[in-house]
């Protein structure tokens, strides 16, 4: 597993993939399940950047143009974006939608 970056936003960890080229789904299964399986080795609880009080695994985000099958994973969360600033209009309205949510 070898994202593309490391980002800390809002207090969240993120992996980001950016994904030019297109892979088949072979390839790009290949990729999801080294996600999958670094999340299921728990090596990501050491990492210097973890809270000590609460682990948390990062999300991904996938910065592409084309829509791949990501796996369904309790612990591992895939987000498709066309760009980084689709992603942010798609993070705003969840975030108002759990907001929403919560004040009933």
């Amino acid at each position: 597993m070898e994202p593309d970056a490391f980002m800390i936003w809002k207090s969240a960890p993120f992996f980001v993939e950016i994904q030019g080229s297109i892979y088949s789904e072979k390839v790009m299964n290949e990729k999801f399940n080294r996600y999958v399986s670094y999340y299921m080795s728990n090596e990501w609880q050491q990492e210097p950047w973890q809270p000590e009080d609460k682990k948390i695994f990062p999300k991904t985000i996938l910065i592409t143009d084309t829509r791949y099958n990501s796996p369904r994973h309790s612990g591992v969360q895939f987000f498709q974006a066309l760009d980084i600033k689709q992603f942010l209009t798609f993070a705003a309205r969840t975030h108002e939608i759990k907001k929403t949510l919560q004040g009933r």
